[in-house]
């Protein structure tokens, strides 16, 4: 079983190390997998609140390995919790995981608030007024203004040359143009 990285949570100003939890990726060999898989799961139970340990997840578990994040403590010892986890982890006979502070290669851990919830779209009554709004004047404008080219086509042709500009015009520039401008009345409940 090799580690492929681990490091603890940095600050995201990029100031010093913040002991705020602590990663640990680890590949197993195919043999390995199973039994480390259950070590895992068993630990979730029993290793937080050992060695100032709050959580212990699995963020990430497949063929190329685990990722297990042990979140710590207000006020526990980072030393003392990566070796706890080190212990945790090591199967009979295999190496020791590698559990530290020093930033490693790969894997990072940046602890953040929630993301806030997306805002509501606009009530369907007010998105469809501003798709007629767009596009029925530009209907009206091109099959006018296209008459002269189209007159000599087929019809599903020369409707399908309007479609086509009739598209691209609404998305590209009247719908964004008019959600711009209709913004606070589309905003309001």
């Amino acid at each position: 079983m090799q580690p492929l990285a681990s490091s603890a949570a940095a600050r995201p100003d990029g100031g010093s190390r913040v002991p705020c939890g602590l990663t640990c990726v680890l590949r197993p060999g195919p043999e390995q997998a199973p039994a480390l898989a259950a070590r895992i799961a068993g630990l979730r139970a029993s290793l937080p609140g050992a060695a100032g340990l709050a959580s212990l997840d699995v963020v990430r578990a497949g063929g190329a390995g685990f990722a297990v994040l042990a979140r710590l403590e207000p006020g526990a010892d980072p030393a003392l919790a990566a070796q706890a986890l080190a212990r945790a982890l090591t199967l009979p006979g295999g190496a020791a995981p590698d559990v530290t502070q020093a930033p490693g290669p790969g894997l990072s851990l940046e602890l953040a608030a929630p993301a806030p919830a997306p805002p509501r779209p606009p009530a369907f009554r007010k998105r469809w007024m501003v798709s007629m709004l767009a596009v029925y004047p530009a209907l009206l404008v091109l099959v006018y203004a296209l008459r002269p080219i189209t007159r000599h086509l087929p019809e599903p042709l020369g409707l399908f040359i309007v479609a086509l500009t009739l598209t691209g015009l609404s998305t590209a520039v009247l719908v964004p143009w008019l959600t711009r401008r209709l913004g606070p009345w589309l905003r309001r409940p």
